[in-house]
């Protein structure tokens, strides 16, 4: 990734501009590197399909982390929080204790 706050011209290959579709994202590390593999899965697939795998220096990843997080909070700011379903605090059905 690039240290520079100018952001580098990127050619995008006519067979690139559409992008790729991942709902999944597993990352996995070792000391010199971090992997993204990034797929989907569909319904009616038992196997999420491989999309993409990107590698990438320690050092990288925590920027690529730094960079979302900033673009996270600049999109919750023109459009309102994203809310994720694994974050609703409320009750659930294990906490409710019925009336006898």
């Amino acid at each position: 990734m690039n240290d520079n706050k100018q952001m580098p011209e990127i050619r995008v290959p006519e067979d690139k501009q559409m992008g790729i579709y991942s709902n999944l994202c597993i990352v996995m590390h070792s000391p010199s590197e971090f992997i993204f593999d990034f797929a989907r899965i569909l319904p009616g697939q038992e196997q999420p399909t491989l999309a993409g795998r990107v590698l990438l220096t320690p050092d990288n990843a925590k920027r690529l982390a730094k960079m979302l997080m900033g673009n996270v909070q600049e999109y919750e700011r023109n459009y309102g929080k994203i809310e994720l379903p694994e974050e609703q605090i409320g009750p659930s059905p294990s906490n409710i204790k019925g009336e006898a």
